[in-house]
């Protein structure tokens, strides 16, 4: 997939136009590299839910935890943001 363009700061109508229309074109709306941070949080599963975890992938399942092969109280999630 190509890396999609800035908008040139002199094309005002670019902007406006919906963001998967932009995206088509190549367009970004914000641009610029995520940042990956070193540090993560520990997310809940919704009430009645559990999270599994496959080849360092979640997976949201139906049911409340119980330890079973994958299955883990929190899922992990790296924190990033974008640079502006």
């Amino acid at each position: 997939m190509k890396a999609k363009k800035k908008i040139p700061s002199n094309n005002k109508g670019l902007s406006k136009l919906p963001k998967d229309v932009r995206n088509k074109m190549g367009y970004m709306k914000e641009g610029g590299k995520l940042k990956v941070s070193s540090k993560s949080v520990g997310i809940d599963p919704p009430a009645g839910h559990h999270w599994m975890e496959e080849q360092g992938r979640y997976y949201l399942m139906e049911g409340n935890y119980k330890p079973h092969p994958g299955a883990v109280k929190k899922a992990n999630f790296k924190l990033a943001s974008h640079s502006k």
